[in-house]
């Protein structure tokens, strides 16, 4: 799977797609929507939300370089 691969209509489409990964994907889907999620709550200003994904991420072993 890859999130950044696609194309997507806007912000908004591609940030509904992420939040389905995370209810029915992989978990290495799952890593990968948060960080997309992540990137985007990030473009919008809401910092606390973004780091709070990227910690969920590490809380599930994964770490980004």
């Amino acid at each position: 799977m890859n999130i950044q691969g696609e194309h997507f209509a806007s912000e908004d489409d591609e940030a509904r797609y992420c939040l389905q990964v995370l209810r029915d994907g992989t978990r290495e889907g799952r890593i990968e929507a948060r960080e997309c999620l992540s990137r985007i709550f990030e473009r919008r200003g809401r910092i606390d939300e973004a780091l709070e994904l990227l910690e969920a991420n590490v809380a599930e072993g994964h770490r980004i370089p």
